[in-house]
């Protein structure tokens, strides 16, 4: 591993974490930043991968080690989705993000949400009679900022919003919990290439 490209990857992780900062500062604020914030991470993210493939042709104990790292950034569910994601963003005109207010979704068979038909236009939810006690009949959404599904220009192939990480289910994939968990995975992948640094 060449010692340039583990140095610059630090330099761009340093950058994606503030970023991160960034994010979840913006997200209580503009939309818009957010969005930026988030493309430029991705961007630096991509660019760290990039640093290590270049840095790992030095050697083949690196380069064994770095195409392990390939295989594994196309078939996690987060890592392929955070490269596609950039990709998206990079070379379309189809955003990775999208906002929402608060709402009420009806997900139990014969569950309903209604418009009250009141003048001050509330929400009416319809619960059906023979609902059973601890039965999942409606989900709250907070408004707030999401991850969508992207799909691979050249391919077509979707990449859904990312459920799981190296085999451990999500419980927030959200832009920042799923930045978060990208980062966790750069800076260890930085630190193992530090070790396979060969002097020249």
């Amino acid at each position: 591993m060449e010692a340039k490209a583990v140095k610059d990857a630090k330099g761009r992780l340093n950058r994606s974490k503030e970023k991160l900062e960034q994010m979840i500062k913006d997200r209580s604020f503009s939309f818009e930043e957010f969005e930026a914030s988030w493309e430029d991470f991705l961007n630096l993210l991509n660019t760290i991968f990039s640093k290590l493939e270049q840095g790992a042709k030095a050697d083949s104990k690196s380069k064994a080690w770095y195409d392990k790292i390939k295989h594994e950034r196309r078939t996690d569910p987060l890592l392929s989705y955070v490269q596609q994601a950039r990709n998206s963003e990079e070379h379309t005109l189809i955003g990775t993000t999208d906002k929402t207010g608060f709402r009420i979704e009806a997900v139990g068979k014969g569950a309903k949400v209604v418009r009250s038909g009141h003048k001050d236009n509330r929400l009416e939810v319809i619960a059906p009679a023979n609902a059973k006690a601890g039965e999942e009949l409606f989900r709250i959404h907070a408004p707030g900022i999401y991850l969508v599904d992207v799909t691979c220009q050249r391919s077509k192939k979707r990449f859904p919003v990312p459920t799981s990480h190296l085999d451990t289910e999500l419980y927030q994939n959200d832009p920042i919990s799923v930045a978060s968990l990208a980062i966790n995975y750069a800076e260890e992948m930085i630190n193992i290439a530090e070790t396979m640094i060969v002097e020249k």
